[in-house]
């Protein structure tokens, strides 16, 4: 800080882990299929996802589709998350500002909407444009599979129940987000008093303005088809009476 100038920043960092040491009778338990012995409680259980077939283009996965056959384990706590604020402030400006930062892994759009949202890649429905990289012909190899409009039961079966329960739709979620951001200009005292006020302040404030991702879904802290949170701009004016 100087006469005129002072810079105040606050970093917090959080990191946690957790594993499940005992669980007796597990195997023979309704939480068979939810818990593993050894790994965080915050896991999901999902099928190992093979690809698309290139001579069928139906989605692979391995095992025989049942319940045991989900062994990929997919640990959905954060591998760290904080916040880095900063306020500036420079005569009679004030600059205060907070990005949130998360570190971790979750479902994407796909893993959202469980089967594409009950829209098979073909259908007359509102889509990814990420679905018109699909399987074609024999052969081909592509990340999306063969399009239906639900004739086709065994992949509309893949795409409606097992894609969506698969470690195929477990992504980076990770982000950067300006959470808050707000600029204040006091106004000197004798306008203040002349105005009958003892201190005036004009204001401009907003709240989730930016957000840096590569999450590939509606809203990476969320994950889910909710809205994301909303960007808020406000502009006002704060007096203080005497």
């Amino acid at each position: 800080q100087s006469k005129a100038f002072r810079w105040s920043t606050s970093i917090n960092l959080t990191t946690d882990q957790n594993k499940l040491l005992s669980f007796p009778g597990l195997s023979t338990s309704s939480y068979a299929h939810t818990y593993v012995i050894g790994q965080p409680l915050n896991i999901k259980l999902a099928y190992h996802y093979l690809g698309v077939d290139p001579t069928t283009g139906i989605y692979q996965f391995a095992g025989t589709i049942n319940p045991t056959d989900k062994t990929a384990v997919i640990n959905l706590n954060p591998t760290y998350y904080g916040g880095i604020s900063n306020s500036f402030s420079y005569k009679r400006f004030q600059l205060d500002f907070l990005f949130q930062f998360v570190k971790q892994r979750g479902a994407n759009y796909y893993g959202t909407f469980s089967g594409f949202g009950q829209a098979y890649p073909g259908s007359m429905f509102n889509l990814p444009v990420q679905v018109l990289n699909h399987w074609q012909h024999p052969g081909d190899v592509a990340p999306v599979g063969v399009y239906t409009s639900g004739t086709n039961a065994t992949q509309r079966n893949a795409v409606e129940t097992y894609y969506p329960q698969s470690d195929a739709v477990y992504t980076d979620a990770s982000f950067i987000r300006l959470k808050n951001l707000s600029l204040t200009y006091n106004l000197p005292n004798e306008i203040s008093k002349k105005l009958g006020a003892q201190h005036i302040a004009v204001y401009l404030r907003g709240q989730d303005l930016l957000t840096f991702t590569n999450y590939f879904g509606f809203d990476p802290e969320n994950q889910s088809s909710a809205l994301p949170p909303l960007k808020y701009i406000i502009a006002g004016l704060r007096f203080t009476l005497q």
